[in-house]
């Protein structure tokens, strides 16, 4: 079970498959997320709980995958935190959990903004000592999505009102409730499945039809999905949630990597991540020489990120290195080390 929950953690660290995850799930296969609109955040999130003796005690928890989404309206740049959580069995109280996931998470936020208030704006919080938040002050909205990879059917609540007892009609104005935002494979069908563009769709195939013998034989030799495989860690985690081990001679299947269209996708992407956090490090740093020195390393470190958390092969890394920014083996080395 650890394995599989680290395989799938990996996987849905790929910025390619963790924007398909929304894509498939809220977009209906539309692109509307893109890969390096995405950055990484701290997925520790942080707890209040009582213990027997009365008082309390602050405990840690992680969260499965958490990205950092920028988003431009208006001429402004907003943020939007996502979060995957993969489960493989049904959790009763999965609404509860997740909600108090997400709780914490805009307590951190609010702490956060306390401290650069108290930090930044000491008169302005004296009046408002209370909350140390001022009128102006917002959160950035979280979205969880439950990735579940089974083949069962999810008969636990899909909200916090489903965990609830009875109570009387009028009071249902009033009573707040939390959606779950599940993906289960067992209520989608194969269109569902291809909206998915990157190797989930694979794995949501493998998880669908996980104790099938027959049909999960059928789909790994006909379906495209399992065609187009990119990531090193799709096949591991397929064995893991499937019975794709005891399906016999399976020779004929193209499961496997495609290394061609992985590279050939990438390339635009890491690119431009890389662009953006070098144009961002050079205005920082305020002067034209640092800037431009800034947009190289930071394209640069860019690729060499991504690259390393997709797997890719070292000599890949050195002859895509090479074709965009002439580096020799030794300069990628370096960079690499320097990480």
């Amino acid at each position: 079970m650890r394995e599989k929950d680290s395989l799938s953690k990996e996987l849905l660290s790929d910025p390619f498959v963790f924007a398909d995850a929304f894509n498939g799930a809220v977009f209906g296969g539309e692109q509307v997320i893109a890969p390096d609109a995405l950055s990484e955040m701290d997925t520790t999130v942080f707890f209040r709980s009582m213990m027997e003796s009365g008082g309390e005690k602050t405990q840690e928890r992680r969260r499965d995958v958490l990205k950092m989404l920028s988003c431009k309206t208006a001429g402004t740049t907003d943020y939007v935190i996502l979060a995957v959580e993969e489960q493989s069995f049904v959790d009763y109280a999965m609404p509860l959990r997740t909600q108090t996931y997400d709780v914490a998470g805009y307590n951190k936020q609010a702490m956060e903004i306390r401290a650069f208030n108290r930090r930044e704006k000491k008169e302005e919080v004296a009046r408002h000592f209370v909350s140390q938040l001022l009128p102006g002050d917002r959160l950035n909205p979280i979205v969880t999505l439950v990735l579940f990879l089974s083949d069962a059917k999810w008969n636990g609540p899909r909200s916090l009102r489903e965990m609830m007892k009875p109570f009387p009609k009028e009071l249902e104005p009033f009573i707040n409730d939390y959606k779950l935002n599940l993906v289960c494979p067992e209520e989608l069908d194969i269109e569902d499945i291809h909206r998915f563009k990157s190797d989930l769709a694979a794995v949501l195939m493998a998880a669908k039809y996980a104790r099938d013998n027959e049909r999960l034989a059928n789909v790994i030799k006909t379906d495209p999905v399992f065609q187009d495989i990119t990531n090193a860690i799709t096949e591991p985690l397929i064995r893991k949630i499937s019975n794709y081990d005891s399906l016999g001679n399976m020779e004929d299947t193209t499961m496997g990597i495609n290394l061609a269209e992985k590279t050939e996708r990438m390339s635009e992407f890491f690119y431009h991540r890389g662009e953006k956090d070098g144009i961002e490090k050079g205005r920082q740093e305020g002067l034209l020489a640092g800037r431009q020195e800034g947009e190289k390393n930071g394209a640069i470190m860019g690729a060499l990120d991504v690259m390393l958390s997709m797997n890719l092969p070292n000599d890949v890394i050195f002859q895509k290195m090479r074709e965009l920014y002439s580096l020799t083996q030794e300069q990628v080395i370096s960079y690499m080390n320097g990480r």
